[in-house]
């Protein structure tokens, strides 16, 4: 009664995007409450419709058929949506086209999440010699030696799908509340040739296959991580350029439009929890530089 209960929560977690595949619901949630103390206005599950523009600059945005009037719009979402599908009224430069076309050309790695519902915590072959191993913020399997590491990149690089490895993070381990008690959750992260190399139908096989064939790997640094220990998982399809592991060229934030600056994961250095493409973005737009 308890897994099957468990399981409903956690596909309600899923569908319902309550936690995010990386598991880092409280973590947004956090920061959301400081925003609030210090007066930002939040909307969320409202599409931004459209980014106005007026002679070459942001005049605004609309959001839920409401526009909101903003000198300066800092966007965090795919840099071909922020520059091709959301402006109205023109004003983009030639640079930023340039820019455009060869980020579509380029070829990087895309990054897919998994998540995993388990009775149990992974406990690690390693933990034997240090128990804090258990508790790692991140674990790397299927990475066991520089050679693994390299034939990774030789294979991501010739577009062939890699043998199983990711990043493992349990959160449920420090923050208790993202699983009912005694269960925990995990998130992973894992490599993939670019997005565009593979069709829907092949994502669609990955989606079906890679979390079994990851399941063996971990199991093999985490014997009780087994097919009776998971008892969920999901696999999420990488739908957009977002997590294309490659850079826009020339400059980072700012654009030909005047007010409208890129923060996201296109932008140095690139996507990850650690906010320095917003920091980044926020000295260029205002100036301040921290030390």
């Amino acid at each position: 009664g308890d897994d099957l209960a468990f399981l409903g929560f956690v596909l309600w977690m899923i569908g319902s995007r309550q936690v995010p595949i990386g598991g880092m619901q409280s973590f947004a949630d956090a920061l959301h409450r400081a925003a609030l103390a210090e007066g930002v206005q939040i909307a969320t599950s409202a599409e931004v419709g459209s980014i106005r523009i007026e002679a070459g600059r942001v005049k605004g945005i609309v959001i839920a058929g409401r526009f909101i009037e903003a000198p300066i719009v800092a966007s965090s979402i795919g840099v071909e949506r922020t520059l091709l599908d959301l402006p109205s009224g023109g004003g983009l430069g030639a640079s930023d086209r340039q820019a455009l076309a060869a980020y579509r050309r380029g070829s990087g790695s895309t990054i897919a999440s998994q998540a995993f519902a388990l009775t149990e915590a992974p406990r690690y072959r390693s933990a034997r010699w240090d128990a804090d191993l258990d508790r790692c913020v991140q674990t790397f399997i299927g990475f066991d030696s520089p050679e693994s590491v390299l034939l990774h990149e030789r294979e991501l690089a010739m577009g062939l799908l890699p043998s199983p490895r990711a990043s493992m993070r349990v959160p449920s381990l420090f923050d208790p509340s993202l699983a009912p008690a005694g269960f925990h959750v995990a998130g992973a992260d894992s490599h993939f040739p670019d997005e565009k190399a593979l069709s829907e139908e092949d994502w669609q096989g990955i989606a079906e296959s890679y979390n079994e064939a990851l399941l063996d790997v971990w199991s093999s640094a985490a014997p009780n991580m087994t097919r009776d220990t998971v008892i969920a998982s999901h696999f999420a399809i990488p739908r957009s350029g977002d997590r294309r592991v490659l850079l826009r060229e020339g400059r980072q934030y700012s654009t030909s439009i005047a007010g409208l600056y890129l923060c996201g994961t296109s932008t140095y250095p690139g996507g990850g929890v650690h906010g320095a493409c917003a920091i980044n973005a926020f000295q260029e737009i205002t100036g301040v530089q921290f030390q």
